[in-house]
């Protein structure tokens, strides 16, 4: 009797430890799953480039929407020249900057970022002030071809708002206060209109 109760209690014990293995394995999964970086999804343009710009956004910021718009030019105009890396910055004053700055880490996550990005810049006088922005993020999630059972799930994610937040203390820590900001081969330059004119003294640099 000893005996059986004996091999019973090792059973009982290698299943526990089986279980202990496999929920740690699914615990390891689950943090490479909804700890994602999307740095290289945010980030266009050849590595090598010798203009390496950082630029800190509010999707709601109609000087973020015309700094995109110049960005996107220069950068055709000037192919190989540009690595850019965009980070989020939602001001408190835009209603909408959160929640846009969301939709689109969630893109990111499906390797979707820049259209919904451009979509976001090129809607904005469309949905910047509305009440509810749901049904039209929804309309240019669905133009963006995303997944949405996994843009649901991603955007009930508090991992991506913690993202989002994150960008802005990054950006606060080195006195970012307004959106555009730039960080141009590491110097600061806070809109567009500042932008053009030290890009095109780069440009004629590199050209010399």
């Amino acid at each position: 009797m000893k005996k059986i109760n004996k091999q019973k209690t090792i059973l009982i014990l290698i299943f526990v430890c089986a279980g202990l293995v496999l929920g740690v394995k699914g615990l390891v999964g689950y943090l490479k799953k909804n700890f994602i970086s999307t740095v290289s999804e945010r980030s266009k343009g050849d590595p090598k480039a010798p203009i390496k710009i950082v630029e800190f956004i509010d999707f709601q910021c109609d000087a973020c929407a015309l700094g995109a718009e110049y960005l996107s030019e220069f950068m055709k105009e000037n192919p190989g020249a540009v690595r850019l890396e965009v980070k989020y910055f939602p001001l408190g004053k835009h209603s909408h900057a959160m929640t846009s700055a969301r939709y689109a880490e969630c893109a990111a996550r499906q390797s979707k970022f820049w259209l919904f990005h451009d979509l976001l810049f090129q809607r904005q006088g469309q949905w910047m002030h509305l009440d509810d922005v749901v049904d039209a993020f929804g309309l240019m999630a669905k133009e963006a071809t995303l997944d949405l059972n996994q843009l649901d799930l991603c955007l009930g994610d508090k991992a991506v708002e913690t993202l989002v937040k994150n960008d802005k203390k990054d950006g606060q820590a080195i006195e970012v206060m307004a959106a555009p900001t730039f960080f141009v081969n590491e110097k600061k330059i806070v809109g567009k209109a500042n932008l053009e004119p030290e890009l095109n003294r780069l440009i004629k640099d590199i050209g010399k």
